[in-house]
């Protein structure tokens, strides 16, 4: 292959990925490198390329730290086609997820010079580092296959696993979260107010502040060990863990160091704490906003005064105007934004421009591990309520609406950069005002006259002030320097305040475009991460323990002093790049991978266990899964086999499955054994695509045929389907409002005996959350009718929850429909920050409910006779690896007859899909 220069590549190539940003989906691409593939659509070739040149030294240098270097071909899958920064290790099968959107907050800091690299080390070090066959993975991956090395991660703390991966982004690449002064607060605030989390709530990520716990806690925690014990110390430790992962983390700490975790914790919050309280500036001002669990952002000053966005723990995020004095903010509009930069407010109050995140479930790019999603422009009338969606599958972050509210200014993302674009308020089009290749904008805000657009620019880690004309012209106000800036907000004509970390933390600015002069305003003992001025207000927003918080000062006690501007930075010319031969361009495929088999019984209808074990493969993109299971029934001597296969690309989900000598119980109330075999399709039809509700159209159809000593049947299943979901609060254990109502036709054919039955049904539900405490009323109506009697065929309807087998009626008379109605009253016990064996207890709830049931006969309809009732108890755990389960227990009771069962939802499919949940069950 040719060599040709980097330079040029880039640019042939980013210009037909900006040409074809949502050209329709034709499959995916690889290239293969010496320890990677890399997959990846067309236009985002530029990017695979890119990380393909670095990707192997990358590889050995983290391998030299880490201690192991995989053998085996590592999977790196990017995904171009969404609106929200991310990226992930996969440990079914090992692989690494890169999304090319870098963050439009900026969460890695303004010093990250290359997202994409930044993204590839935290990522590539989470691959090493869990993937290595120490311990019992070592003995049981060569029996059991590759993926079981994910066990080792369920015994890990949060802290452990994403610790050192945050601390290797900032160690060996430009930036990362140790360098960003708004990563220092989520640690600083805490240990001002005495209010540190624990070494166990390190452990797992809880609906408290902050939001990325297990990263802060592992950055500064890694960051302590290796500054105390060298280089060495966590590969030591790690070494030492997963020989014996079972006794915990301080354990294998304290044996590896002679110092407990715990200990090691606590010794580092008091170093911290020396850090964190030298030279500290007073707290200014007076609390502006309530001091709850919740984050208040920096609103905007308008004529009817302080109006911002708000996210409280247990309320729906809203747009809220502020009385002061720390009083509850009154709720505008409610909306969920895409962050929480992207948000405006007309300068009189009556209007609010929004950027608001959604997915596209029904796009043929959309995968479950990297859906194709978008930021849009929403107008919200705050006087009103009502909203007018500007655009539709846009790429829209921080607007500012002009002075005169006739357009407005948004940033727009184009590949991994952010650009400056317009957009007509009455049309909703939009066009560019200003791009840099080499860099991003960010928060842009109009001048006060409205004559040109101040923003943040960042090249290559460089942060800078600008102004740009409408034209396109920049000027550079603050030059680029490595110093952070933040939150620019105008004055008056030529003022301008902002956020920067030029001291050490974040401080409040002032800059005169008159006389270019600049002054430090204000400092916070947690850090500044702006300000804006109402009268003679001013509101600042900084970070305590329970979120984002504001306060509120007059101008007079400000103090003023001078500062003087960084010196510029210098950029290396284009031309200095390195030259690069592309790798070759193939075709690709995303094959099921053997993944791992486990020796997992089979609990049978009967309540017997047959020996047996699952396999499972799955792709590196998630679309295609194998599940086989196999058993023996000793007693019968009989194999049983269930296997399964789905198909999910963006169009849909296909599955197909079979299973042999299934134990069933048939219509003379006997058991059998059974063989069957079917397939399902479903449709995502329409969505909507703007604000909450949400709703989705969807459509699926199944077929299959079972056979049994006594039968043969074809059964056909077809229905409709519509969803709708309201916005719901952070931490709600039982969700928000939603509805649903889905309707169809079953048709069962027998074939020895010659019958056809056909059951339309119709099943619906709708939740209403309360307004105290996200209490939640639910109701459910299942309904299944037949041509000729309902219970001829001896099929079991509509069972009580819990599915007691004495929930069916056997009736002699003609039954031509039944109705189960439930009635469900569900109390959430609140959000918990309590540890547990290798995590925490983070949530819990109880639904009480009650059910019964209406035939339609003959002669006219008639009750159930019964009456049941029951109660579920259920607690979100949140642990490292396996995110979040819920357990849950219930008893269904018929309250005439006596009769009750006790069953358990013990769920585990977090960690892994393919296994069944189990069900323990006592009945009288």
């Amino acid at each position: 292959m040719n060599r040709i220069l980097f330079i040029l590549c880039t640019v042939l190539v980013l210009a037909s990925a900006a040409a074809g940003a949502e050209t329709p989906f034709t499959g995916r691409s690889h290239i293969t490198t010496e320890h990677f593939q890399i997959i990846f659509e067309h236009h985002d070739e530029r990017y695979a390329q890119e990380i393909a040149q670095y990707a192997d030294e990358v590889l050995k240098e983290l391998s030299d730290i880490l201690g192991y270097m995989p053998s085996e071909t590592i999977p790196v899958a990017i995904a171009g086609r969404t609106a929200l920064a991310n990226g992930f290790y996969s440990p079914m099968p090992h692989s690494i997820t890169l999304f090319v959107t870098s963050p439009s907050t900026r969460f890695l800091g303004s010093r990250t010079s290359d997202w994409l690299y930044s993204l590839f080390v935290h990522e590539l070090i989470h691959y090493v580092h869990l993937t290595e066959p120490k311990g019992p993975p070592r003995l049981l991956a060569p029996i059991f296959g590759p993926d079981i090395k994910a066990m080792n991660t369920a015994f890990m703390p949060g802290w452990w696993i994403e610790g050192i991966a945050t601390y290797g982004e900032t160690v060996f690449a430009d930036g990362g979260r140790g360098e960003d002064p708004r990563f220092s607060m989520f640690w600083r605030a805490p240990l001002l107010e005495d209010r540190m989390w624990s070494f166990s709530q390190s452990a797992y990520q809880s609906a408290y502040p902050p939001s990325g716990r297990i990263y802060v806690s592992g950055y500064i925690m890694i960051d302590y060990l290796i500054e105390r014990f060298g280089p060495d110390v966590f590969s030591d430790i790690n070494s030492r863990f997963v020989r014996f992962p079972f006794f915990g983390m301080s354990y294998s700490i304290g044996r590896t160091v002679g110092v407990s975790g715990r200990q090691l914790f606590a010794d580092m919050v008091e170093s911290l704490k020396v850090e964190a309280f030298s030279d500290l500036p007073e707290e200014q001002g007076e609390p502006f906003s309530p001091e709850r669990t919740g984050n208040y952002h920096l609103p905007r000053p308008t004529q009817e005064g302080w109006i911002g966005w708000v996210t409280e723990l247990g309320s729906l995020p809203a747009v809220s105007r502020y009385p002061g004095s720390g009083l509850r903010p009154d709720v505008l509009a409610h909306v969920s934004l895409t962050d929480q930069f992207s948000l405006d407010v007309t300068p009189d109050g009556s209007a609010a421009l929004a950027a608001v995140y959604w997915e596209d479930q029904t796009h043929s790019a959309s995968s479950f591990m990297s859906p194709v999603s978008y930021s849009d422009l929403h107008l919200i009338d705050l006087d009103s309520g009502s909203t007018r969606q500007l655009t539709i599958r846009s790429r829209l972050y921080h607007p500012t609406i002009s002075p005169e509210g006739s357009w407005a200014a948004a940033v727009e993302r184009v590949g991994t950069r952010y650009r400056l674009a317009g957009i007509d308020l009455s049309s909703g089009e939009t066009h560019v005002i200003y791009e840099n290749p080499q860099g991003s904008v960010y928060e842009p805000v109009f001048a006060k006259d409205g004559s040109s657009i101040i923003a943040v620019e960042v090249i290559r880690g460089m942060a800078a002030l600008i102004e740009v004309d409408f034209d396109g012209t920049k000027r550079e106000l603050w030059p680029h320097a490595d110093e952070a800036v933040f939150a620019p907000r105008t004055q008056d004509d030529r003022s301008i305040l902002f956020s920067s970390d030029r001291s050490g933390t974040l401080d409040l600015y002032q800059y005169r475009m008159d006389t270019q002069t600049a002054k430090r305003l204000l400092q916070d003992p947690a850090g500044v991460l702006g300000a804006d001025i109402l009268g003679d207000e001013l509101v600042y927003s900084t970070y305590r323990s329970s979120g984002h918080a504001l306060r509120s000062m007059h101008l007079s006690s400000l103090d003023p002093v001078s500062a003087e501007a960084p010196a510029a930075a210098s950029f290396p010319d284009e031309q200095d790049e390195r030259e690069y031969a592309p790798y070759e361009v193939k075709k690709y495929y995303d094959f099921p991978r053997p993944g791992l088999w486990l020796p997992i019984p089979i609990f049978e209808s009967d309540g017997s266990i047959a020996p047996g074990g699952t396999a499972m493969l799955t792709s590196v993109l998630g679309m295609h899964g194998v599940s086989l299971t196999a058993g023996w029934n000793i007693s019968d001597s009989l194999p049983i086999i269930q296997a399964s296969y789905t198909y999910t690309p963006g169009w849909g989900m296909l599955s197909l499955s079979g299973e042999m000598n299934s134990l069933r119980m048939n219509s003379q109330q006997q058991w059998e054994r059974e063989h069957g075999l079917s397939a399902s399709l479903t449709l995502p039809l329409r969505q909507s695509v703007g604000m909450t509700p949400r709703w989705l159209i969807s459509s699926s159809f199944l077929g299959g045929y079972r056979h049994s000593s006594t039968s043969d049947t074809l059964f056909i299943v077809s229905q409709v389907g519509y969803q709708r979901h309201y916005l719901q609060p952070r931490g709600a254990f039982f969700g928000g409002t939603s509805a649903s109502v889905f309707g169809g036709t079953e048709t069962v054919i027998r074939i020895r005996s010659n019958d056809v039955f056909m059951y339309p049904f119709v099943r619906t539900s709708a939740q209403v959350r309360l307004p105290w405490a996200n209490h939640v009323i639910r109701t459910e109506a299942d309904a299944v009718a037949a041509a000729g009697s309902l219970f001829s065929s001896q099929e079991r309807f509509l069972l009580p929850r819990g599915n007691p087998s004495w929930g069916v009626a056997q009736w002699n008379r003609n039954v031509h429909a039944k109705l189960k109605g439930t009635l469900m009253y569900r109390i959430p016990f609140g959000n918990f920050d309590i540890p547990i064996l290798f995590g925490g207890l983070i949530g819990a709830g109880a639904s009480v409910f009650a059910q019964s049931a209406l035939y339609l006969e003959t002669d006219g309809v008639s009750w159930e006779e019964d009456i049941y009732g029951g109660i579920e108890i259920a607690a979100d755990l949140g642990f490292a690896a396996l995110s979040r389960l819920r357990p849950s227990v219930g008893v269904t009771v018929g309250l005439l007859s006596g009769k009750y069962k006790v069953y358990a939802d013990l769920s585990i499919a977090p960690l892994f899909s393919g296994l069944r949940s189990a069900e323990a069950t006592i009945q009288r």
